[in-house]
């Protein structure tokens, strides 16, 4: 929260979004904040870290999703032709099964990340 709060202090606007095949990170700026803003972007991804109240928030978001995913067909379909039609890290489901969510904590994420 402090970082989005000193990006928007200057007028910037950060983001994040992720597929099955990209993480993206975005940083919108004034041409004279460019430094700040990849110092920041430099750092939120070599130094992260992983608060267990953020945690707790994204998996109940993902939670969500996953219940979504499993009413919406085309979704669950699209998850399904993915499962089958590829091999590899690529036939990963785009969403966590349940019963992974269960286990999941910051320690764990730390420790897969390092």
């Amino acid at each position: 929260m402090q970082i989005v709060q000193e990006v928007e202090a200057t007028g910037g606007n950060v983001g994040a979004s992720a597929s099955r095949e990209q993480m993206v990170y975005s940083y919108d700026t004034l041409k004279a904040y460019i430094p700040q803003a990849v110092e920041v972007l430099l750092d939120s991804v070599r130094n992260p870290l992983f608060i267990q109240d953020e945690v707790d928030r994204q998996l109940a978001l993902t939670r969500e999703e996953v219940q979504e995913v499993q009413k919406n067909p085309e979704k669950f379909l699209q998850e399904v032709l993915n499962l089958v039609g590829y091999e590899g890290a690529i036939a990963n489901p785009l969403i966590a099964p349940e019963e992974a969510l269960e286990i999941i904590n910051a320690d764990i994420i730390r420790k897969f990340y390092h």
